[in-house]
Formats: structure tokens, C-alpha cells, sequence
């Protein structure tokens, strides 16, 4: 949340298009206008939960479609990975970096048959 002055604008992914194109990657911009951004929002990553950032990749969760997406900063491409693998079958909660170091994002899984914390590393290997 901003403490005083600042710009609030929302997130804006533009899926590639094309033949063998689909909305797990694509470019992404800000907009300043709520309902485009919400627009957005709905279709490719609603019910977001967690946020973390290392380097010039952001990080978050959507939990209705069991997605992390993943922003490079620098480019402004993203790409979404499903969550939903080996005992991970809950929806994915909260995520953070414990620590900086080690390369694990680290996040929660809510309800599945038995809900835990799992990890990702930089290579995209998911760990239970």
C-alpha cells in the first residue's frame, strides 16, 4: 500500500497470439485505468495471492487457476507455470523467499489432500 504521493496502476498481461500460441506467456504492460487492469485480473490470474520479488523477476500465485506467473522486469515478458504437481493438489496460498541466498521460493498450499509447504528453484523443479 503507497504512503502519500505516488501512482497507482494495475497489471495489464498481453498474451503472444499466433497458431500455437496460448495465455502462459506473453508481454505485459501498467495501465492506470481499474477496469482494464481488472479485466485482465479475471482472465489471467484472478484470486492472485503471495508476492515476491528477487532480482528482476516478481513473482505471484493465482489461486483459482493453480498458476504462478512469473514477470521479468526488465523485459516486460511473463510466463505462467502450473503449481499443481507431485503432492502439491491444493491451491497455491502465500509465497516468500526465506532466504535470498538458496534459490527456493517457498509457498503454501491450501486445502488438497494433505496441504504443505513446497518450493520452486530458478530451474522451474518444484520440491515437496
Amino acid at each position: 500500500m503507497l504512503h502519500g504521493e505516488g501512482t497507482m496502476e494495475y497489471l495489464v498481461l498481453i498474451p503472444y497470439k499466433g497458431e500455437n500460441a496460448t495465455n502462459k506467456e506473453g508481454d505485459f504492460t501498467w495501465t492506470k485505468h481499474i477496469k482494464v487492469g481488472r479485466e485482465s485480473a479475471m482472465e489471467l490470474f484472478p484470486n492472485v495471492e503471495g508476492i515476491d520479488v528477487a532480482g528482476n523477476e516478481l513473482f505471484f500465485v493465482s489461486k483459482r487457476l493453480q498458476e504462478m506467473t512469473i514477470l521479468d522486469l526488465d523485459t516486460n515478458k511473463y510466463r505462467t507455470t502450473s503449481t499443481v504437481r507431485g503432492l502439491f493438489d491444493g491451491k497455491p496460498d502465500q509465497i516468500q523467499r526465506i532466504t535470498r541466498g538458496e534459490g527456493l521460493l517457498y509457498f503454501t498450499e491450501e486445502g488438497g489432500v494433505d496441504a504443505g509447504v513446497h518450493a520452486r528453484d530458478s530451474d522451474g523443479n518444484f520440491y515437496t
